[in-house]
């Protein structure tokens, strides 16, 4: 028996017990031996493969030459020295064996000799994989559809962010309960309670509310009763100014100027966080001196005053009451405040400068970032624009606090080749195409028309001269014979 054929048969007995359901081992850690050559096997999980050294190759580090396994089929061994393969329509995955390409999401299955779906929890943000990554708990795993062993596949390609109002434990979103919110980010594993004096009565929520009253119910309920009847009489008589904001000011949230709770990057990197400053459903919104609206076509709100008013939530009649919110001091000749080095957002009160693609953030007094899917083209606001679905949001980056971050400072058309349903460009999958404008969703081919598009990001669909295969994926061109006499 020759060395190919005797290589040939350890192989595909090694290959028929390589594969554990949807996890592909190629190499027991366990086992000092377990690859050739010195190699190391190397764990991901549920996957191991092997990493060969001193110029040995193959899956299991078996080969110091392509003839030995012949290129795994998929190429020739062409080189007089056996050191390279030339490979076929497929990837060389080394100079010395050639395998399928494996597309994001998916891996190079060696014992079926094809592509297979990372599995649950796992996921391949890389082409020409032989493993898939475990997703940490608290991450958010991206999914996509990729077309491959003859059918469009559901597949796992990367991680992002856990969004806000949700938590990511099992690697998929799951809402916050009321009393508890999410402000998002990269690892989300639990919801966070309502701190005291807050509450949330709605699933999915990204901050907590100030309740002008008693909290119960783990965070989820406001009960006002004992406070309902102090604001609406405080609003409709005839008390003197200081007596009637007196009464209120107890009842607005306390401010958090130092807050430790989290790390100034932290904050930069808390996408999804939606500043919230009054509730549209409250009864007396706004210290019951002012009205809430809801700003930007998104979830932000603010607080419009009746006029004497002032504050982040009408609490105030002076600025005595705010004290310039640690930003200024108070001129009590003028009943100004006298700003530091920021922005003077009312003459009762000051605020840090926001430029464009940020917001201040009241509850932590810094400024943020706005979160994913939303813009702002101005400059000092405390709210971010909700960007209309088909449309691409613009980027700029910027220093803030001395970190580098990437921020939404507008908005264009989708370009061509790609959708944007959720802002971001997506390139159109091979079947159909984007002219751009305002999509948020790519065209199919006519197929009627033999149209196809075989690639990503295609701006139109190419004309088959042949059959269209896979739902205009594929063209199988019409060969033509000619008889000669």
């Amino acid at each position: 028996m020759g060395l190919f054929a005797l290589v040939s048969v350890v192989l595909l007995l090694f290959l028929s017990t390589a594969v554990e359901g949807e996890y592909q081992q190629l190499c027991n850690v366990d086992d000092p031996y377990a690859c050739n050559n010195s190699g190391t096997c190397l764990q991901s999980g549920n996957f191991t493969k092997c990493e060969c050294f001193h110029g040995s190759s193959g899956y299991y580090c078996e080969a110091s030459s392509c003839d030995v396994h012949s290129c795994y089929n998929h190429g020739q061994c062409t080189s007089a020295d056996g050191s390279s393969c030339q490979c076929d329509s497929g990837l060389r995955t080394s100079s010395l064996y050639c395998g399928f390409i494996s597309y994001l999401g998916t891996f190079y299955n060696v014992a079926n000799d094809g592509l297979t779906a990372c599995p649950e929890h796992y996921y391949s943000d890389k082409v020409s994989q032989l493993t898939c990554t475990l997703a940490a708990p608290g991450e958010l795993i991206e999914t996509s559809v990729r077309y491959f062993n003859g059918a469009w596949n559901s597949v796992n390609v990367g991680l992002v962010n856990c969004p806000a109002g949700f938590h990511c434990r099992t690697n998929s979103q799951t809402s916050c309960e009321p009393g508890t919110y999410s402000t998002g980010g990269a690892v989300v594993t639990e919801c966070t309670p309502c701190e005291q004096g807050y509450y949330t009565d709605t699933i999915e929520s990204t901050s907590c509310k100030w309740c002008n009253g008693t909290v119960t119910d783990n965070g989820s309920v406001c009960d006002r009763s004992s406070i309902s009847e102090t604001i609406s009489s405080s609003s409709t008589t005839s008390s003197s100014t200081t007596s009637s904001s007196t009464t209120l000011s107890s009842t607005v949230p306390p401010m958090k100027i130092n807050n430790t709770d989290h790390t100034l990057a932290d904050d930069l990197l808390r996408f999804g966080y939606v500043q919230q400053l009054c509730d549209l459903n409250d009864v007396f919104p706004c210290s019951g001196h002012g009205n809430c609206v809801a700003v930007g076509n998104g979830n932000f709100t603010e607080c419009q005053c009746s006029n004497g008013y002032e504050g982040f939530y009408c609490e105030a009649t002076s600025c005595v009451e705010t004290n310039c919110y640690g930003f200024g001091f108070c001129n009590n000749n003028t009943n100004e405040c006298q700003c530091d080095n920021a922005l003077g957002s009312a003459t009762n009160h000051c605020a840090l400068s926001a430029v464009q693609g940020t917001f201040f953030s009241v509850i932590d007094f810094k400024v943020l970032p706005c979160p994913a899917q939303y813009y702002t083209d101005n400059t000092e606001q405390l709210s971010c624009v909700r960007a209309s679905p088909g449309y691409a949001i613009t980027n700029s980056t910027i220093v803030l606090n001395n970190i580098t971050v990437e921020v939404n400072v507008g908005v264009d058309v989708c370009p061509q080749g790609h959708s944007c349903p959720f802002n971001d460009p997506l390139p159109c999958p091979p079947g159909t195409y984007s002219l751009g404008g305002v999509v948020t969703e790519c065209s199919p081919c006519n197929v009627e028309n033999n149209e196809y598009s075989p690639g990503f990001a295609s701006e139109e669909c190419a004309i088959c001269e042949g059959t269209v295969l896979n739902n205009g994926t594929e063209c199988l061109a019409t060969t033509t014979t000619t008889t000669t006499t």
